[in-house]
């Protein structure tokens, strides 16, 4: 049976992915954000959880407001990561899991 760690929660902006890809990290006016990231690193690198789940925002880069729902489950080896207004982002594709695959119903 698993057990559930912990939840974690941020606040944040496509601007800190723009901060990053800019090696901005050690900037005074980033520095503290990054900064506010470091005890989360040690938590997980700390607890070495077998699995994450994601739960956000779709940002209207797959779904816009004419189709917008409330909660979305995707299901798929691998996603890429979205263009969120500055221009596709190097970034390895995500991995997921097709564990969920016998408990939903067909489309």
């Amino acid at each position: 049976m698993a057990n559930i760690l912990g939840g974690i929660a941020v606040s944040h902006t496509p601007t800190i992915g723009f901060a990053v890809d800019h090696h901005k990290q050690q900037d005074p006016a980033w520095a503290p954000i990054f900064q506010s990231f470091e005890p989360l690193q040690r938590w997980l690198e700390e607890k070495k959880p077998d699995a994450l789940v994601y739960i956000f925002n779709d940002h209207v880069t797959a779904f816009f407001f004419d189709h917008y729902s409330t909660f979305t489950l995707g299901i798929d080896s691998q996603y890429d990561v979205a263009d969120e207004g500055g221009g596709p982002r190097c970034l390895r594709r995500s991995r997921a899991t097709r564990r969920s695959q016998g408990t939903l119903a067909p489309a």
